[in-house]
């Protein structure tokens, strides 16, 4: 019998409908009007809802599983903040803001973690998850504006590859950020 060889760190976090504002998770029953899932090495995503789907307030209410894997923790730790940069879920509060705050923690980048950490630190006032996508600086997004009219300018020449889910062309924009977030 030959045992598998294990290497690498995985993370897997539930994105559930809850609002964890205040550390009372209350639910988030409602529609999904727009779900799109983080992709790409390293990335998985589990769900059985897509936009337009309703979270019931009578059963579970897990939107999926998010499951990110890199060589060592902080590589997973990157994937996993990439992924959930990526993520959009819109119509529903969700638990993701609660994980993006984590990534922000020093405690839980360090590793110091035990059972009763997220209550404390809820509890404390220490994490602030906040409805929506993380805040991006203005110049970060009038930077990117400009950067995807020049490649656009030259894409209408050389098309960029592979169809993407919404049926239109990847930007190189958006896969060259993907790589250089894989390293």
């Amino acid at each position: 019998e030959v045992a598998a060889r294990r290497y690498g760190h995985a993370i897997e976090i539930r994105i559930n409908a809850e609002d964890p504002a205040g550390g009372k998770f209350l639910p988030s029953p409602g529609p999904i009007t727009k779900l799109v899932a983080p992709d790409g090495f390293g990335v998985r995503f589990d769900s059985g809802y897509e936009s337009g789907d309703e979270i019931s307030q009578f059963y579970d209410n897990l939107v999926g599983k998010l499951i990110v894997w890199g060589r060592d923790r902080l590589q997973a730790l990157r994937r996993l903040g990439r992924a959930l940069d990526e993520l959009r879920i819109e119509g529903i509060r969700t638990t993701a803001p609660l994980y993006r705050e984590l990534l922000a923690d020093p405690d839980f980048l360090a590793g110091n973690l035990d059972i009763e950490m997220l209550d404390r630190k809820l509890a404390a006032g220490r994490l602030h998850p906040t409805d929506g996508a993380p805040d991006v600086p203005t110049t970060a997004i009038a930077a990117a504006i400009a950067h995807y009219e020049r490649i656009h300018r030259r894409a209408v020449a050389f098309p960029s590859g592979p169809a993407d889910r919404d049926g239109g062309s990847r930007s190189r924009w958006r896969d060259e950020a993907r790589r250089e977030a894989l390293r």
